[in-house]
């Protein structure tokens, strides 16, 4: 019995905090579509994005729907962070990579068609 208190509390201590969960969009900014024959940006009239960003999973909210995704590659470089998930939409699954910037509280979503500039907020 005391044996196995000490694992937990070991286990309990080892386990690194997490970090901080962001909500994103690109609310009066821009909504950007990429395809092979370049990008366009609108400016003027869009449906804005948000996009949830936690240590395990993003969720991307985009016009009617939201859709999820479990993170599977999460790395950071000073006030750089990474994140790469497979979003579910219906069906169909859509690689997500995300690179934010903690310092400045902005990030670029990179999914599907989109190429978004997103300003964000830690929750």
């Amino acid at each position: 019995m005391r044996f196995s208190s000490v694992i937990l509390a070991t286990v309990a201590f080892a386990t690194p905090a997490t970090a901080a969960d962001w909500s994103c969009s690109n609310a009066d900014i821009a909504e950007i579509r990429c395809d092979s024959s370049g990008c366009e940006i609108e400016r003027e009239s869009f449906t804005p994005m948000s996009l949830g960003i936690s240590d395990t999973s993003i969720e991307i909210c985009a016009y009617s729907g939201c859709f999820r995704g479990r993170v599977s590659i999460r790395r950071s470089a000073g006030e750089l962070r990474f994140y790469h998930a497979i979003v579910r939409t219906g069906g169909a699954a859509e690689r997500a990579a995300i690179i934010l910037d903690s310092s400045t509280g902005s990030a670029l979503l990179r999914w599907g068609s989109f190429a978004n500039v997103m300003r964000c907020t830690r929750d």
